[in-house]
């Protein structure tokens, strides 16, 4: 009885192993496609949170004008937008891309042995690089400043739990989006509300008193605040927040995973 179940072990892993080697191939595959067709290629990917970060500051310090709090002077506003953009671009393209990954390739999932759960994890991976770009080109600029403290270590475990977070809900809307194409129409709608009701273009301190509440059912609240306070106070995060990142994380896994494994005798059906 124990040889066997030393033998169910080994095969558990196995399976685990090559799982994990498909899905850094198709991870890999993704990136160069992501940028094949294009004449910058990979360049975009350090282009597009500059333009988005010079945007919104263009945005919000020469039309808005905030008058007050940290917001209002410049230098003080970039790190708050960079900060908050990179966790957000850490999000939305990951997820964006892992809604249509079953959809655009349903030959895929008539394929009985195919473990198509890999097929949201490599467009998750394959489109962190907008994001990672953001975080490293936050890095450099605190550290041209004299600024980056020791608590940025720390930054690669934040990114962790919201790597785990996103895989959660690529899973939940890749599997949904496949009975459900409406789901791919208004993500951008719903990503784009979503963006504006975190903490990605100001600071919490800058939000007027009784919209609190946000903080408690956004998920993107905690998260940016632990990012904020590894890169920009050089501190440990409130455990409250991490606490609450951690649970969102590992919520978002799990049920995004058993969903998908649930619906996924659906799909060959609904090709």
């Amino acid at each position: 009885m124990s040889v066997m179940a030393g033998e169910s072990k080994l095969a558990g892993w196995q399976r685990v192993g090559r799982r994990s080697e498909l899905s850094w191939l198709l991870t890999r595959d993704a990136l160069r496609k992501q940028f094949a067709s294009s004449l910058l290629g990979l360049w975009w990917a350090f282009l597009k949170p500059v333009l988005l970060v010079g945007v919104y500051a263009f945005l919000v310090l020469s039309v808005f004008r905030p008058s007050a709090g940290a917001g209002s002077n410049p230098a003080d506003y970039i790190l708050i937008l960079m900060s908050g953009m990179a966790p957000w671009l850490l999000l939305a393209e990951p997820l964006a891309a892992a809604s249509v990954s079953l959809a655009t390739n349903t030959p895929l999932l008539t394929k009985v042995l195919f473990p198509i759960e890999v097929l949201p994890v490599s467009r998750v991976l394959a489109a962190v690089v907008s994001g990672g770009t953001a975080l490293l080109l936050l890095l450099m600029f605190l550290g041209m400043q004299g600024r980056l403290g020791l608590w940025a270590a720390a930054v690669p475990v934040a990114v962790m739990l919201q790597i785990l977070f996103v895989l959660g809900l690529g899973w939940l809307t890749a599997a949904v989006a496949v009975t459900l194409p409406d789901v791919i129409h208004a993500l951008p709608f719903l990503l784009n509300l979503w963006m504006l009701l975190s903490p990605v273009l100001y600071s919490p301190e800058m939000v007027p008193a009784g919209w609190g509440w946000l903080g408690i059912v956004n998920p993107m609240w905690p998260t940016i605040a632990v990012y904020r306070s590894l890169l920009l106070d050089n501190a440990a995060p409130d455990p409250a927040h991490l606490a609450i990142m951690t649970g969102w994380a590992a919520a978002s896994f799990l049920i995004g995973y058993v969903i998908f494994m649930k619906r996924r005798t659906m799909f060959a059906d609904v090709v």
